[in-house]
């Protein structure tokens, strides 16, 4: 523009839905995990929390 502002395009290209292959299963769900590994990481990350701070 002549008074130094940037616009941006209100234009939002994206492929055509016929090259997008669906997933192979819809939604499979959260990944899998140990529960018990991931409470022991939360406990370890709150106590650091609370050091650190």
């Amino acid at each position: 523009m002549p008074d130094g502002t940037c616009r941006g395009t209100d234009l939002a290209i994206g492929p055509h839905p016929n090259f997008v292959p669906n997933p192979p299963v819809l939604h499979p769900g959260p990944p899998p995990s140990n529960i018990k590994v991931l409470l022991i990481c939360h406990v370890f990350c709150d106590i650091l929390n609370t050091i650190i701070v």
